[in-house]
């Protein structure tokens, strides 16, 4: 790397970083209570909330760097991923108006599921587990944008990773949600920047090279192949499609848009950029490793292709390269930023309103603001150290984002009860199996991606979401049978009062 690429990296670093402070700077006017600081209001326009919820979901460990890694891999079995997802997201645009009338309260879904079931254990059990999945994804944007950025600041990544925890820290701290939302906007502009740059590289290599020397080693193979296994086929279907409705992030964000209607609109809109540039990146990463400027720059056989790009880009100081290597790395750090943002304003929303009766929050509104920005410094450092734990046993991205996302889909099954059947069973009779239930998926999840990696069965590692999805509904649906209502009983079930039907 260059000195003068090292110092374009380290601009696409603070320009955008000092403006997103800015943005938490002016949010914190509009703050003057917890409601504001956390989504307790319903606020979001439908434009803010498809550009909050694409930011969120571009995140840099899940798609941007991981596409461009597994497409060399895996070729069109990537578009798996897409198809999911946007199915995933199909339906949440149906069930999103039943999200929102349920929860009038703007409750966090382990407060509402606690509440539904009548259960302290649900609600506190679903806390600490969803916290420890935050906070370990925390860690996996952290421990990606360290390996992604590797070849500029080399022994000094980590000192990298306290920066952006400061960056992140300063206008979260200040902002809030609404800081989030508001860096959304920017952050998502940035993230299609990014991607016009990569294929900008791809442009610049036709013109410096020609055509067909830059693919005298493309085959229609590579673009045509389906390498993918079916346990990875099995995993990103049970981790995708259930996911958007148990998310903890998605929910939130649902619960803050202004009306159903904008709910609706904006999860559509959000559908069709994920599709856009989930297809480019897929496309962009089974290119690169045939264009004949990376030979020299991309060690292929230990090193991922998004290092070997940025390592191309850095190479030389190159009036066309540089400014492509601005944008790519001001995408990069922008779609990790926009998901650890994310992550750590729902866990300081989840902690201050899972560990207690969320009611308190209205009754001392300042102090729970206090706490709220508390929390939010705590978690981060807590996260922090979940990173260096993960950076020094070297986890890679493959291990954790099937553990901790399918570990994740442990909710789905009572959240799927307590939405859909709530008329049905008496919701209060599955307390303990609906415990039990997020339990054991989030067992399930770990156990099954912990044996693999000690057997090294990169398969096993891949069903973990299946696992865990399968070992939550195992375990609520015979409760679900016992508590069924027969139709008189359903009758009379109409009477009952509000809480109870809760």
């Amino acid at each position: 790397m260059t000195p003068v690429a090292l110092a374009v990296v380290i601009a696409a670093i603070l320009v955008p970083g000092a403006l997103y402070f800015r943005l938490g700077l002016r949010e914190k006017r509009a703050i003057r209570s917890v409601e504001d600081f956390i989504p307790l209001r319903r606020f979001l326009s439908s434009g803010e909330l498809r550009a909050t919820v694409v930011a969120a979901g571009i995140s840099m460990a899940t798609v941007m760097v991981a596409l461009i890694n597994l497409a060399p891999l895996m070729g069109i079995a990537l578009f798996w991923t897409i198809v999911t997802y946007a199915l995933g997201f199909g339906i949440l645009v149906g069930v999103a108006p039943r999200i929102m009338d349920a929860n009038p309260g703007n409750l966090t879904i382990q407060a509402y599921l606690g509440q539904a079931y009548g259960s302290n254990g649900v609600r506190l059990a679903a806390t600490i587990f969803t916290l420890i999945g935050y906070l370990s994804i925390f860690s996996m944007e952290l421990l990606v944008s360290v390996s992604v950025l590797s070849p500029f600041f080399g022994s000094w990544v980590v000192a990298f990773a306290v920066v952006y925890l400061v960056f992140l820290l300063a206008y979260t701290g200040l902002g809030g949600y609404r800081g989030v939302v508001a860096t959304d906007v920017w952050q998502l502009r940035f993230i299609v920047l990014s991607i016009v740059a990569l294929v900008g590289y791809i442009t610049w290599n036709y013109g410096r090279y020609g055509l067909s020397a830059s693919f005298e080693r493309f085959r229609a193979t590579d673009l045509g192949s389906w390498k993918a296994s079916l346990a990875f086929v099995l995993g990103i279907a049970a981790m995708n499609i259930p996911a958007p409705i148990s998310d903890a992030g998605t929910w939130q964000r649902i619960c803050s848009a202004d009306s159903t209607a904008t709910a609706r609109r904006a999860l559509r809109g959000a559908v069709a950029f994920f599709v856009a540039l989930w297809s480019a990146l897929i496309v962009i990463g089974c290119l690169h490793p045939t264009l004949r400027h990376l030979d020299t720059t991309w060690r292929v056989s230990n090193e991922p292709l998004m290092t070997g790009i940025l390592r191309a880009l850095g190479s030389e100081n190159s009036v066309v390269l540089l400014p492509l290597l601005f944008l790519l790395v001001v995408g990069l750090f922008s779609a990790m930023i926009s998901t650890a943002d994310s992550l750590l304003i729902a866990a300081a929303q989840i902690a201050l309103t899972g560990f207690r009766n969320p009611h308190w929050l209205a009754s001392r509104p300042e102090h729970a603001l206090r706490v709220a920005r508390a929390l939010v410094i705590v978690l981060a450092v807590g996260a922090f150290a979940i990173f260096l734990i993960f950076y020094a046993m070297s986890f890679d991205v493959v291990q954790l984002v099937f553990a901790i996302y399918g570990a994740q889909l442990a909710m789905f099954p009572t959240t799927a009860v307590a939405l859909f059947l709530s008329d049905r069973c008496d919701l209060r009779k599955l307390r303990q199996a609906a415990l039990a239930s997020i339990l054991g998926g989030f067992v399930a999840a770990w156990a099954c991606a912990v044996y693999g990696r000690v057997t090294g069965s990169v398969d096993l590692q891949f069903y973990a979401p299946a696992f865990a999805l399968a070992a939550s509904a195992a375990v609520i649906v015979p409760g679900v049978l016992r508590a069924w209502r027969v139709d008189d009983k359903h009758e009379r079930s109409r009477y009952r009062a509000p809480d109870d039907r809760r």
